[in-house]
């Protein structure tokens, strides 16, 4: 039962952060090829603050959704370790 668990954890913490990670992991790549074509130009700088500006954006759109998400599984295994008798 720890196994199952723990693993079901682990999967939805990993749908809980979707959003960021394939955010983050386009922006990224979008970055590396914007200083492939304009080198002269200091990506990291514009980067960042652009970065954390849309993660925060995407947040704000997806908290609804994974607040019911990390909900139902919460009473999932609630239900598992505290069965009604």
């Amino acid at each position: 039962m720890l196994s199952t668990t723990v693993s079901g954890a682990f999967r939805i913490g990993i749908q809980l952060s979707a959003p960021f990670l394939a955010f983050g992991l386009l922006f990224n790549l979008g970055l590396g090829v914007l200083s492939r074509l304009m080198p002269q130009m200091q990506v990291f700088f514009v980067g960042m603050p652009l970065s954390i500006l849309l993660g925060f954006l995407i947040l704000v759109l997806v908290v609804g959704a994974m607040m019911m998400t990390f909900l139902d599984y919460v009473e999932g295994v609630l239900h598992i370790l505290a069965p009604n008798t």
